[in-house]
């Protein structure tokens, strides 16, 4: 896998499941610890994109931007999480965990 997923263990030590999905290139989140605030039993699995392809010697971030071909707003590393809500053309629209939304190229996106 190009790219990779650096995240730390104390990121998830506060899940009590996670995988990595290798065919699909994402990170898949269990619901979080009963001593987390707000935690239910049957809490959601989030499943994570995250930018791949990126060249660790280069620039090492994919752009997240307005709309297709848009203005740059933002560099988002190799350990960024986000999940697609959307695809046009060779373009996906990306929601970040903080709720920011934008676009990047598809070829640097593993897919849930």
């Amino acid at each position: 896998m190009a790219g990779g997923l650096l995240l730390g263990q104390s990121f998830l030590s506060r899940f009590n499941t996670w995988s990595i999905d290798n065919q699909r290139q994402s990170l898949i989140l269990g619901p979080p610890p009963n001593n987390v605030v707000g935690a239910t039993p049957d809490a959601p699995v989030y499943k994570y994109s995250y930018p791949v392809n990126l060249d660790p010697n280069g620039d090492n971030w994919l752009a997240l931007r307005t709309e297709p071909r848009g203005v740059r707003i933002m560099k988002m590393g190799p350990d960024t999480l986000f999940t697609v809500v959307g695809e046009q053309g060779d373009w996906a629209h990306i929601r970040l965990p903080t709720g920011e939304t934008g676009w990047a190229g598809k070829a640097y996106i593993g897919f849930a």
